[in-house]
């Protein structure tokens, strides 16, 4: 008698997450990244980021694609050496944040494409930080949360609600000093575009607040000698909000609810602008520059898995193959066990890994594609790999392909409970045997499901090889879309 191998493999599609993005500014290549951790000055040179922390020669984190789906993308704590963080594509996913800074100094956060997340960039009790030419939309709850900082300058961003979520608030800054914030594009918002509480000595010039559905800009109690001038303010309910009447200066701003007149034709509205707490003299008639425009949305449909990722058997091996499709595909990257494993070029076409038969455990393979217009998807994987022997008289070969939905027959001694935290338990009961050329095999699996969808069993194969034993394959799917 031969002494063989029974390798029950169960392979759990958990989850498929397609998110939509649009990427006005992108990076001619990002490099897919774990998420990042400071924690103190120190950890920049440990980690080998570039730089020596100087104003002269900052350290730099740039060029990365980080999805948060264990942490926040990038975090910074208590440090004070000059650094940059640039060019990367960050997506919140699941963690609040995909960039934080807290009780940092001397940072610039530039030319990233944020999205997806409750905040976006939420930055605590720091000084000397400067927020520019980021694109930052889809968050749930603010954009930019800015809160307890001095000499903050905030420039040059677009801050909205896309596709796949409109957010509470646009940007918050609270508790802030000389705060400059210019230059901005906020719109398709839910409550309110920019609000400032407790701002003192602040500037809010040449930014783009509209279609916001409540506010425009929202001035808390507590926000005293704030100037706020050359704006344009078109939105659903309310432009401006003032608590604190005259402490606050606006000036020069476009509303496009005003209705007064302007008889000597200098393009300044003849009386003031007078409305829930605010007191602009001199309203502009008209919007000296060009009337802005919503970022545009090309290609708005994130790549598809056009067909059921296969779970296979070939000679000692395990492949996984992922069926991915895209007009304009661009890149891959596949994880294992939250690391990078793999990555590169992505045409459009299928897209494999492989492991051991012999490798026991459990594991988790997650791949991500990406399209040229910032699109991406993802399909998670769950492999459970357990070995027992048996004894066999002689080889037989047996293949079944079928769709099975609640119960199946096999063989074995052993049972086995798998269970991943908030998403599902399965516990299979099995018995093997083996009589000739004859195989037996019953399983008996209770699935206990989400709210949101049910298990699908989309492949079950059985096979025996020479020198390996018996191989049984079940592969279980669920895919969900956002």
């Amino acid at each position: 008698m031969n002494q063989k191998s029974t390798i029950l493999i169960f392979a759990l599609l958990l989850a498929s997450l397609c998110f939509i993005s649009s990427m006005p500014i992108k990076a001619d290549a990002y490099t897919p990244h774990t998420e990042i951790t400071i924690w103190s000055d120190a950890d920049f040179a440990t980690q080998g980021w570039p730089g020596n922390g100087t104003l002269g020669n900052p350290y730099v984190i740039e060029g990365l694609y980080i999805v948060g789906d264990s942490d926040d993308c990038i975090r910074v704590y208590n440090t004070n050496a000059y650094f940059i963080i640039r060019n990367c594509e960050l997506v919140g996913y699941v963690y609040p944040h995909s960039i934080r800074l807290d009780n940092v100094t001397n940072a610039i956060v530039e030319n990233n494409v944020i999205y997806i997340n409750v905040d976006g960039i939420y930055v605590w009790y720091c000084d000397n930080i400067t927020l520019r030419n980021n694109i930052c939309r889809d968050s749930s709850n603010q954009i930019m949360s800015i809160y307890y900082c001095n000499n903050i300058l905030i420039e040059n961003n677009s801050v909205y609600g896309g596709e796949h979520q409109i957010p509470y608030h646009g940007m918050i800054v609270a508790f802030c000093n000389n705060a400059s914030i210019y230059n901005n594009s906020i719109y398709n918002i839910q409550m309110y575009g920019l609000g400032l509480a407790g701002c003192h000595k602040s500037s809010v010039f040449s930014n783009r607040i509209y279609d916001c559905d409540v506010y425009g800009i929202y001035v808390y109690t507590g926000s005293y000698n704030n100037t706020i001038e050359l704006n344009y303010l078109n939105n659903t309910s309310c432009n401006a909000k003032n608590i604190n009447g005259e402490t606050n200066v606006f000036q020069y701003n476009f509303w496009s609810n005003y209705t007064g007149v302007d008889i000597n034709e200098d393009g300044i509205g003849d009386t003031p602008y007078n409305a829930s707490g605010v007191v602009d003299l001199h309203p502009l008639m008209y919007w000296p520059w060009p009337t802005p425009e919503p970022e545009p949305e090309p290609d708005i449909t994130p790549p598809e898995f056009i067909q059921s990722t296969e779970i296979n058997l070939q000679d000692e091996e395990i492949i996984i193959t992922w069926h991915p499709f895209d007009l304009n595909a661009l890149s891959y990257e596949i994880l294992l066990n939250g690391t990078l494993m793999d990555f590169g070029a992505w045409n459009g076409s299928d897209i494999s890994t492989s492991m051991s038969i012999y490798d026991n455990g459990l594991y988790n393979y997650t791949l991500i594609v990406n399209d040229t217009s910032g699109n991406w998807a993802s399909d998670e994987i769950l492999l459970f790999v357990s070995s027992t022997t048996t004894t066999i008289t002689e080889m037989t070969t047996i293949t079944i392909t079928e769709t099975i939905t609640e119960t199946i027959t096999i063989t074995i001694t052993e049972t086995i409970t798998i269970t991943v935290t908030d998403f599902e338990t399965i516990t299979i009961t099995e018995t093997i045997i083996v009589d000739g050329e004859t195989i037996t095999i019953t399983i008996i699996k209770t699935i206990t499901s989400p709210a949101d969808g049910t298990f699908q069993i989309v492949n079950f194969s059985i096979g025996c090889f020479s020198g390996i034993g018996v191989v049984i394959v079940l592969a279980l799917a669920k895919r969900r879309k956002t």
